[in-house]
């Protein structure tokens, strides 16, 4: 998974790290989920040529 290596946090650790309130982690958090819709917006199109 590329998030470990771009921002240093697996899945798991930082929703353990939201929980106790890190700001870092919501940033990262928001960036995946976001980099995840994207990706499927860009997939659908690519589909429908």
């Amino acid at each position: 998974m590329a998030c470990w290596g771009l921002a240093g946090h697996c899945l798991g650790p930082a929703l353990a790290g939201l929980a106790l309130g890190n700001d870092e982690v919501l940033v990262f958090l928001v960036a995946m989920l976001g980099g995840g819709f994207l990706q499927q917006v860009w997939a659908r199109k690519q589909s429908d040529l």
